[in-house]
């Protein structure tokens, strides 16, 4: 058995157990902003084509203290890494420090790079090449208080990058946290779905999606583990012609998106047709301060505007009052999920909050408040 780490967003660890649950992996250990997993490389292979909310899945394969370079460069050395890639590859190295002797990353990386080329100037007299757009193998190093976790990515690119958008407005959530919102709602998967700021139509795609069991990594084009040595082609085929049985047709429910912006809907026309859900989509131009939902029943899923990134706070104050109004008014019988930053404007809504999640935009704490309209 193989142990690997998947990351994400901080906030989204507890949904991201109960994803790899429902993937049948099992003996986790929940870290912040991550869980490893004991399993095989088809739970690898698995957990790439269905997870929703992860950012990497990484294969630990060896953990080790260097107090310095030097002591890093000889313990990589040492490792048979023609096991794992030859004269022919590419590979790249991406590294991590954090409370360590060691405090420059790129010097770190180049070191490792080094170790890594001359094992094999003396082994074979030639080298593999360096490519940080598309390597065969991505190299992961993680050193905190001096322990060095060496893994390799098996995602390659970010796990939110699904395939599906090609479109993109400011401020935009990645994929991963817009199916972190959907999943931590209430919805019950039975009655209409809203965004009320939908931008580029993330969070209806990734809504779409879930009820559709559409796996997120089905569009994507490659994925890390399909340059690795041992890689398995048949299972990997078997597992995403499975993935595209699992899929349903129709729904008895529409997802709701608006914006006030006219290329925030066009955007989310783009990426709803790529997503191939646009049939399940109904787009249209409204200010979030004069939404009505179709029924007195379903969820709204929204990420409001915040901080300094779209609005001054003395507006967006105002804003949040009107929307909060609005949602008293016309919103009886749904159950609102507002994703914003921490502080006063949470305030500005005026309505009671049952339930505050602690996520992370990036690098921005905010907060996912459930608000229920009786």
């Amino acid at each position: 058995m193989n142990i690997f780490f998947v990351t994400c967003a901080k906030g989204l660890e507890q949904v991201l157990a109960e994803e790899l649950k429902s993937l049948g992996i099992t003996n986790l250990r929940i870290d912040v902003g991550g869980i490893s997993f004991k399993g095989t490389f088809e739970d690898c292979y698995k957990a790439n084509l269905w997870l929703r909310t992860a950012n990497r899945i990484l294969l630990i394969v060896d953990k080790f203290f260097a107090y310095d370079d030097t002591e890093l460069y000889e313990k990589i050395r040492k490792i048979n890494w023609q096991k794992h890639i030859t004269n022919d590859s590419f590979f790249c190295v991406d590294v991590n420090l954090k409370d360590s002797k060691m405090t420059h990353s790129q010097f770190v990386a180049r070191r490792i790079k080094d170790a890594i080329v001359d094992q094999f100037r003396e082994k074979t007299g030639n080298r593999p090449s360096i490519d940080t757009f598309s390597p065969d193998l991505r190299i992961n190093v993680r050193i905190f208080r001096d322990e060095v976790t060496l893994s390799f990515d098996s995602s390659g690119d970010s796990l939110h990058k699904r395939g599906y958008r090609t479109e993109t407005g400011k401020a935009s959530l990645k994929e991963t946290l817009a199916a972190g919102l959907v999943l931590l709602s209430n919805w019950d998967k039975k009655t209409d779905f809203y965004d009320f700021t939908c931008g580029s139509g993330t969070i209806l795609i990734e809504a779409a999606h879930i009820a559709l069991n559409v796996a997120p990594g089905i569009f994507r084009q490659k994925f890390g583990f399909e340059t690795w040595n041992d890689f398995d082609p048949k299972i990997w085929q078997k597992l995403k012609d499975e993935a595209k049985k699992l899929k349903k047709s129709s729904l008895p429910y529409k997802f709701y998106g608006s914006d006030v912006n006219s290329k925030n809907l066009s955007n989310a026309h783009v990426n709803a047709k790529n997503a191939k859900v646009l049939e399940f989509v109904e787009l249209t131009r409204k200010d979030a301060r004069e939404f009505t939902p179709k029924k007195n029943e379903g969820v709204i899923v929204s990420n409001l505007p915040y901080g300094e990134r779209t609005y001054e706070v003395d507006e967006l104050k105002e804003t949040y009052k009107k929307i909060g109004d609005t949602l008293k008014q016309n919103c009886k019988g749904l159950s609102a999920y507002l994703l914003t930053e921490q502080g006063i404007l949470t305030k500005s809504i005026g309505l009671k909050v049952t339930k505050r999640h602690v996520l992370f935009n990036g690098d921005l704490e905010c907060r996912l408040l459930e608000i229920l309209l009786y």
